[in-house]
């Protein structure tokens, strides 16, 4: 007899195993470094002075945002016309000028590519 368990339902019950598991001493321990965790802001340099839970807060309303966003845009003919004809004209714009500006950048990001220069 096989029986498949789903991997998020196993993870349910031993995390809910070990912490019944736990007296009420370390218990308390525990929630309370998780908090401390959420709540302190963190030093690396893409995620400085933002807390976990700031952090999370974030990456949802910008998840949601681009739903929104993709929502409307995507079914409305009118405005995907308007925008894909606003997208041509700038580039038009940027390669007629600021073509060299352009081919400036180009020619540093390949060669950067090329000699494997990160910064």
């Amino acid at each position: 007899m096989k029986i498949d368990l789903d991997s998020d339902m196993v993870k349910e019950v031993v995390s809910a195993a070990i912490f019944q598991s736990f007296d009420e001493q370390k218990r308390d321990s525990l929630i309370k470094s998780a908090l401390d965790y959420l709540l302190k802001p963190g030093s690396e340099s893409y995620n400085r002075g933002k807390t976990p839970l700031q952090s999370a807060f974030e990456l949802a309303l910008n998840q949601q945002a681009l739903a929104v966003a993709e929502s409307l845009l995507k079914d409305n003919v009118e405005v995907k016309a308007k925008l894909e004809s606003m997208m041509l004209d700038a580039l038009v714009n940027i390669t007629t000028t600021r073509r060299q500006a352009i081919v400036d950048k180009m020619s540093d990001a390949l060669l950067k590519a090329l000699t494997n220069e990160r910064y």
